[in-house]
């Protein structure tokens, strides 16, 4: 009896360690691949696929360690990762706005790459119902999202990639 006792909460406290660890691994993993492709998105490359907007989400993709790809999407339809561009603030304007369409990379915006609300589902069910019910009960994982914003420099000599 004394085992069970100890046992129990034992097992509960690895298990949450195990939890948070992962959950802060993949937040670590996945700010990392925003900043990637926020410097991917400043030096104007493209990849195979001849969109800029396409090659920074596939840099994102890359470095994420295949926990998000470049066309995954949430039950909503919205997918995971994001880029905008947006004018530089002015005192009309104190915060910028969005910018879209041709030329909307041109030196001088902002661009922001984001992932947001990437499902983390918790190892170890700590809510008491069971495994099956806790994952596919709505609402039963730890939303993601992390942002990374730098700004356009000097335009290439080629011109600009098709956004």
């Amino acid at each position: 009896m004394e085992f069970a006792f100890f046992i129990l909460p034992t097992f509960g406290i690895i298990c949450g360690f195990f939890d948070i660890g992962m959950a802060l691994f993949s937040w670590n993993t996945l700010q990392n691949a925003v900043r990637e492709g926020t410097r991917y998105a400043i030096t104007y490359q493209t990849d195979a696929s001849g969109s800029q907007k396409t090659s920074i989400k596939n840099t994102v993709a890359a470095f994420s360690m295949n926990l998000v790809s470049a066309a995954a999407t949430s039950g909503s339809g919205t997918a995971y990762i994001d880029v905008n561009y947006y004018s530089q603030p002015t005192t009309a304007n104190p915060n910028g706005s969005v910018v879209s369409g041709a030329n909307s990379n041109a030196s001088g915006n902002l661009v922001e790459v984001a992932i947001k609300n990437y499902p983390y589902a918790y190892m170890a069910p700590f809510s008491g119902s069971l495994a099956a019910a806790f994952y596919t009960s709505p609402g039963s994982h730890l939303g993601i999202s992390v942002y990374s914003t730098d700004l356009l420099g000097g335009t290439p000599s080629t011109g600009l990639p098709t956004p």
